[in-house]
């Protein structure tokens, strides 16, 4: 015996019935045409917050690590190979 499968149905189609049965429950209820759209600007804000102040925590990191690298770099030169004194031409 082969079993007939259901005939498969489309996405789009679930997709549209989704959105239809979205519409008529918003259309519906006044309290959600107002929710709706300020829930979704409080998520937004706070996405570009979140990224605002991931990038700003990179760029301050990176400042730090560009000093302190600096730093290091400029020690050597600032003292003679001999002895640890410090060059003539900077005394």
């Amino acid at each position: 015996m082969t079993e007939k499968k259901p005939p498969r149905q489309d996405n789009s189609y679930r997709f549209a019935s989704i959105y239809a049965q979205l519409s008529k429950l918003i259309a519906d209820n006044p309290v959600l045409r107002i929710a709706i759209p300020f829930v979704l600007l409080v998520l937004v804000l706070l996405a570009v917050m979140a990224i605002r102040n991931t990038i700003g925590s990179v760029q301050s990191s990176n400042e730090t690590d560009l000093q302190a690298t600096a730093m290091v770099l400029a020690a050597p030169s600032l003292r003679s190979r001999r002895r640890g004194r410090p060059c003539e031409r900077f005394a």
